[in-house]
Order: C-alpha cells, then structure tokens, then sequence
C-alpha cells in the first residue's frame, strides 16, 4: 500500500468513526434517558401496590451516569463531527474523487444539521440517517473507483 492510499484509508476511517461515535452518542442519552423514565414509573407503580411500601425518603439518584466516551462525545460532539467530516473530504481529495468529496460535504453538512441544527425529534433521526447514508454512499464510491482501476491495469 503506498502513501496516498493510507493516507487516505486513514482519513475516512477516523472520519466515519467520528461520525458513527457523534451519531452513537446523540441517540445513546434519549434512549437511554427515556428507558430509565420507564424503569422508573414500572418501579414507582409497583411500589404503590405494595402494601406498607413507602416510596418517601428514599435515596435519590443525581441522575444518569453517562460512559465517560458518550459524555465527551455529547461534550465535544460539534467538533468531532466537524474534524470527522474534513478528514473524509480530505481523504476522498486526496484520491482525486470530486464526486465523492462532494457527497461527504452534503452527507457532513446533513448530518450536522440532523444532529445540531434541529430540536425536533421527529425530524432529527431521519436526517441523521440520511446523513450518514451519504457518508456512507461516498466511501462506498471511493472503494467502487478503487476496485474499478485495479481491475483496468
């Protein structure tokens, strides 16, 4: 393997690993938030049935405990997905593929604004997930482009 091509399967990989860890983290604090909401009630509603149960002064949670790399990520998550994003436009660049780098932006620029540009859930997970599609979709071209010059000569 010769420089250019491990500096560019260097670039998109910590590039995508960037992004699939931002995506993680984003989605990983609702999920979890919300299965612990519902652990909760369930736990709440079967200690009213008891009876002679008394939820009262119990020992209270500070809330959640986030892994520490999803709390770095939610920390400096704009960033690695910003440096995630640049490395694989640059990797896809380096490789002379235009087309890909173009897909990576629009796919980087989708996924930020998925991620960071809207509050509404709704409309948040579908454009993350086209967002890394795209992401996706130009690493997939760039290994096509690949596998189509080796086999030219």
């Amino acid at each position: 393997m010769n420089g250019r091509k491990l500096v560019t399967a260097l670039c998109c990989t910590l590039g995508i690993a960037g992004a699939i860890a931002c995506t993680v983290g984003m989605f990983a604090i609702p999920l979890g938030l919300a299965g612990a909401g519902i652990a909760a009630i369930a736990n709440a509603d079967s200690m009213q049935n008891m009876s002679g149960m008394s939820t009262t002064g119990t020992a209270s949670s500070t809330g959640p405990h986030l892994p520490a790399w999803i709390a770095i990520v939610n920390r400096f998550g704009p960033e690695i997905l910003l440096g995630s994003v640049v490395l694989m436009i640059a990797g896809l660049a380096i490789r002379r593929s235009l087309f890909g780098a173009l897909i990576a932006l629009v796919g980087g620029l989708v996924l930020y604004y998925g991620m960071y540009g809207t509050t509404n859930i709704t409309i948040m997970w579908p454009v993350t997930g086209v967002g890394m599609i795209l992401l996706f979709i130009a690493l997939i071209g760039l290994r096509r482009k690949h596998l189509a010059k080796a086999a030219a000569g």
